[in-house]
């Protein structure tokens, strides 16, 4: 489905997909100063985002593919070196791609060490069916 769709004209650019995703971050890193556990759901996410950072729901969708397209044209030979970038971009897709039967939670230290603030950003399937569709699909056999 989504590679049928024309990538968003303000990813076409290197330097305008390098600002959106400077924007992206600068959200996430905002998002993780918190003091206790939040849980919300992708929608509440997404409106947040749109209405602090101007970030659509639509261009999300391309940021992961739209990444590895522009490392590669950059010849990058070290992808471990962008693996956290990469992450980010997955998240992002993944945030704009499905909405229902998931969640968001956003914890300020890891619990083994409670004194050291250490945010966790996780995005958690809450229906193992979704999850597993894809591969049903793709195996019927």
């Amino acid at each position: 489905d989504i590679l049928q769709q024309a990538v968003p004209g303000n990813l076409r650019r290197a330097d305008s997909f390098v600002a959106f995703l400077k924007r992206f971050v600068a959200h996430l890193k905002k998002r993780l100063q918190v003091e206790h556990v939040v849980q919300e759901s992708p929608l509440a996410f997404l409106a947040q985002l749109l209405n602090e950072e101007e970030i659509e729901q639509k261009p999300l969708r391309f940021v992961s593919e739209r990444l590895r397209s522009l490392l590669r044209t950059l010849e990058v030979t070290d992808m471990q070196e962008f693996t956290p970038l990469m992450l980010i971009a997955d998240f992002a897709t993944l945030l704009a791609t499905y909405q229902k039967g998931f969640c968001i939670i956003i914890e300020p230290y890891d619990e083994r060490t409670p004194t050291l603030h250490d945010p966790l950003f996780q995005f958690c399937c809450n229906d193992a069916s979704i999850a597993i569709a894809p591969v049903f699909e793709r195996f019927q056999s």
